[in-house]
């Protein structure tokens, strides 16, 4: 019988097989998610999201153009086009300096998904930032990838990945396929310069690897890097309304690379999952491209007085708690003795149920 089913398995088309990996049943669950679940919309201070405080709904349609508005108004709550409303993909183009193909919308966790499921193979090497959002290395490994970690590095001057270990961790992959990473990094606000950002470029192009890049925190800090899309045929960039626009209710993200094949097969995967975004989500993802500056500056505004606030409360209890300089809205703050863990359950279940 298992001869059997192996021999099945090998008629499939490919599509289905490939299908086979978004097979979600035996994946761990999602320990920050389900933290979040149970204390997010119960606890009476939230002090640990990564994203910028949320703009209205009227906020956002107060910054529409006429023509704009008119979409708003006259959209249907119909099914909308797999790829994303042209408008969206347009000011997308402008954005990145590609062209509209070049474009694939999805939700922000969803392209994590579908990416991984276009790429690889069962026994594909993928090196990937740690410590990270879990879903970033999960779903690879559930796509049949093998995962190595680029660890950052932490001392008391904060954390940074240094691009020696990116090449021992490619060295140490085999059939390197995928090296993924996270700038600004969740959680510890890393953020290499320039031209560790080119090195990193430079190692995938040498080894022939996709560079996939969640770009999800780009345009919040203190600089922005080139993206991976733009900076390389086979960079990958995913990018989203969620923390640099203050818009994670719309749910609205994209992948960006020149790798059209690629797109093909994540469109032809996402007609297994959601299939399109909202309808009215799209109208609103226009207005917010159309004012990206705007919405960034906003952003930014949180993040620099967030981190004013942060940095003075840890200057009080410094004998317990610690942080480096970190970039974007993240930032690793360090407990010098005891349990992080137990820490942070005290104080969500505390009277001042501070999360």
């Amino acid at each position: 019988m298992l001869q059997r089913c192996r021999h099945f398995s090998r008629l499939m088309p490919r599509g289905r097989r490939d299908l086979s990996r978004l097979a979600l049943a035996r994946t761990p669950p999602f320990a920050l998610e389900r933290y979040f679940a149970e204390h997010e919309f119960s606890c009476k201070i939230s002090a640990c999201s990564s994203d910028t405080e949320a703009i209205s709904l009227n906020d956002v349609l107060a910054l529409m153009d006429a023509e704009t508005r008119r979409l708003w108004d006259e959209q249907s709550l119909g099914y909308t086009e797999v790829k994303g409303h042209p408008a969206m993909l347009a000011l997308l183009a402008e954005a990145y300096g590609l062209e509209p193909h070049c474009f694939q919308e999805v939700a922000p966790q969803e392209g994590i998904l579908l990416a991984y499921a276009a790429l690889l193979e069962p026994g594909d090497g993928v090196v990937c930032t740690a410590p990270g959002y879990q879903s970033f290395h999960t779903c690879a490994e559930q796509a049949g990838g093998a995962v190595t970690f680029w660890q950052c590095r932490v001392d008391e001057s904060g954390a940074r990945f240094d691009v020696d270990d990116l090449v021992k961790a490619c060295d140490a992959t085999p059939n390197l396929k995928v090296v993924s990473v996270n700038f600004p990094h969740n959680p510890t606000g890393a953020l290499p310069s320039t031209e560790e950002w080119e090195r990193i470029v430079a190692i995938c192009e040498a080894r022939g690897a996709y560079l996939f890049a969640d770009e999800i925190y780009r345009g919040l800090g203190p600089r922005t890097l080139e993206s991976a899309a733009t900076a390389y045929d086979k960079g990958i960039s995913l990018g989203g309304l969620s923390k640099s626009m203050g818009m994670p209710g719309v749910r609205i993200g994209w992948l960006a690379t020149r790798d059209v094949r690629f797109l093909r097969r994540v469109a032809e995967l996402r007609d297994y999952t959601t299939i399109c975004s909202s309808a009215p989500s799209q109208i609103l993802a226009v207005a917010a491209l159309q004012n990206r500056d705007h919405l960034w500056q906003r952003a930014n505004a949180y993040v620099d007085a967030g981190r004013r606030a942060v940095e003075a409360v840890l200057a009080r209890h410094e004998d317990v708690l610690s942080w480096g300089p970190a970039a974007g809205p993240i930032g690793w703050v360090r407990l010098r003795r005891g349990s992080a863990s137990q820490y942070a359950e005290a104080l969500v279940r505390s009277d001042d149920g501070i999360m």
